[in-house]
């Protein structure tokens, strides 16, 4: 299983160490589906994200879903790496890729 960059334009220059344990637990789990880690989006400044977007601060990555085989999948790779990730690391299937970002939770 490889890890790469979908191309020249992406950059992990910038991503917090909670984003580098992040991808690293991302990778352990897509392991387990014999898939590789394509990240698709990480700290670029020339992205195109949301006003506000945890990418421009190094806290969030997208990476491709793509080579599931089946929705099935995708939703069980979700639950194995929400619950290694913790509360504060919001993951989440976008219609086209997954998003995670780092987004600690106030104690309450």
């Amino acid at each position: 299983m490889k890890t790469y960059l979908k191309d020249d334009t992406v950059s992990i220059d910038g991503l917090s160490h909670q984003m580098f344990f992040a991808c690293m637990t991302i990778r352990d789990a897509l392991s387990f589906f014999d898939i590789d880690f394509v990240i698709t989006s990480g700290s670029e400044k020339e992205a195109r994200h949301m006003v506000g977007s945890k990418h421009y601060s190094g806290e969030a990555i997208d990476f491709r879903s793509r080579d599931f085989d089946n929705h099935s999948d995708k939703l069980m790779f979700l639950s194995m790496v929400k619950h290694r990730l913790g509360c504060d690391y919001d993951l989440v299937l976008e219609e086209t890729h997954f998003h995670c970002e780092h987004d600690p939770k106030e104690a309450r």
